[in-house]
Formats: C-alpha cells, sequence, structure tokens
C-alpha cells in the first residue's frame, strides 16, 4: 500500500468523521469511522518531515492553509458541532494547525538526530537539543494556555487533539527506515494517543484500526503525484459541508 493510498484512505475516513460530527451527531458510527484518519494523516506528516529537503517551507505550506481553513471554523453553528457549546466565546483551532505545531517539533527532533549522525561537535549537538527541547515544551505551554483561556482572556481557543495529537507524528519521525522498527514506534505512539483521547470520548479506542492500515505501507510514494490534491481536499470538503448545512 502506497502512501497516496493511505492519504485517499485518511481522506475518506475524516470525510465520514466529518459528515457525522455535522448532520450525525448522534450516530457514533460515523465518529467512529472517523478516528481512523488522524493516525494515518500523523503518520504521513512525519514521513513528509523525513523526506522533505526545505523543512521550513514544509511548516509554511501547512500552517498558511489551515489559517485559510480557519475560515470555515468561525460560527456558532461549527462550535456546537466540535461539542464545546458550552462556552458562550469559542475558537477552535483546526487540525492543520495542529500538524503545524508537529511539524515544527518533529523538524527540530530531525536536525538533533542527523546532528548525532554526522558527528557534530558536542556544542551543536546540545544546542539541536534544547531546541527540540524548547518547542516541545512551548507546545506544552500553548496547550495549557488554551485549556486556560476562558479563565484567562473570558474566550474559549480549543486546539484541534490537543498537546496528544500535535505530538503523534514525532513518533513516526524517531526512527527513519520506513520499516519495521519505525512502524513499532508509532503503533506506541497511536496506543498513547488514544488512550489520552479515550478520556474525553470511549469511541476514542477506533482509533487503533488505522494501525494496520499503516502497517501495510510498502514506502512508495504511488505513481501519481497528488500532494497538491490532498492539500486541497481538506478546505473544500469543509467548504461544502459548510453550503450544506447552511442550506438546509
Amino acid at each position: 500500500m502506497n502512501k497516496n493510498v493511505l492519504k485517499i484512505i485518511a481522506c475518506l475516513t475524516m470525510l465520514v468523521g466529518h459528515i457525522g460530527l455535522m448532520f450525525y451527531p448522534n450516530i457514533v458510527a460515523f465518529r467512529a469511522i472517523g478516528r481512523l484518519a488522524m493516525p494515518i494523516f500523523a503518520y504521513c506528516i512525519g514521513g513528509g518531515v523525513l523526506k522533505t529537503r526545505n523543512k521550513l517551507k514544509y511548516f509554511l505550506r501547512v500552517f498558511i492553509l489551515g489559517v485559510i481553513c480557519q475560515l470555515f471554523y468561525i460560527g456558532d453553528e461549527l462550535v456546537t458541532y466540535h461539542e464545546i457549546s458550552e462556552y458562550t466565546n469559542c475558537f477552535y483551532l483546526n487540525i492543520l494547525l495542529t500538524f503545524s505545531l508537529s511539524i515544527a517539533i518533529c523538524s527540530a527532533y530531525v536536525n538533533f538526530s542527523d546532528s548525532v549522525e554526522r558527528g557534530d561537535d558536542q556544542k551543536r549537538q546540545a544546542t539541536y537539543f534544547l531546541i527540540f527541547v524548547f518547542s516541545v515544551i512551548a507546545a506544552f505551554g500553548l496547550n495549557v494556555l488554551f485549556d486556560n483561556s476562558a479563565k484567562v482572556f473570558g474566550y474559549r481557543v480549543t486546539l484541534d487533539y490537543k498537546i496528544q495529537g500535535t505530538l503523534l507524528p514525532l513518533f513516526a519521525v524517531m526512527v527513519k527506515d520506513d520499516g519495521i522498527k519505525q512502524k513499532a514506534v508509532f503503533t506506541v505512539g497511536v496506543i498513547f494517543f488514544t488512550a489520552m483521547c479515550a478520556m474525553a470520548y470511549s469511541y476514542a479506542y477506533y482509533a487503533l484500526l488505522s494501525l494496520p492500515i499503516i502497517w501495510l505501507y510498502n514506502g512508495k510514494r504511488g505513481k501519481l503525484n497528488l500532494k497538491y490534491a490532498f492539500y486541497l481536499f481538506y478546505p473544500i470538503h469543509l467548504g461544502i459541508l459548510y453550503l450544506i448545512s447552511v442550506l438546509i
């Protein structure tokens, strides 16, 4: 199974999850199917960090698209869909903004790992390590700030999948061979991620069903270059679903 197939499965399961979120919130099956998307996308994000030549460009591409997509998350309707309607003032940050943080953290880790492999001097290695540690601490700090934003600012801010989602792609870059060891480490990450999410909702355990799919990945991209098609799918499907919700 190549990466194109992985991403197609992730897009389809995400679509089903969002349809359930917006139109059938009481039918758990939709939400359960949607849980498969996050681990697959997180695995691909980690792989993207390992293979991209320009990590800053990769970060900016995902971050800017996340900012654009954020337009579809503004409004009482989508606040209600994301089950935080008990707050009168809410702002829900979409998954691409979560993955932007992930890319920054993963890039910092890869730079440190590469420095060790190259045998750089200890001062350079220590610098890269401190940058990585700072990026993780900053991510935790942002999540704590968001969790307490209603008390501090009178405005509730929620980052999609919170800190567990932010750190999940990190497990995909700890081993660089696209093989059994990498998938084994990422499996541990998915188990950790699922256990954290399950504290909020029981159907989070369905995310574990993504693991057999990820283990079938053969390390190849696929014949077609669909990178930008996958980037466009996220805002387009959100926009279409939003328009449908307005019309009906």
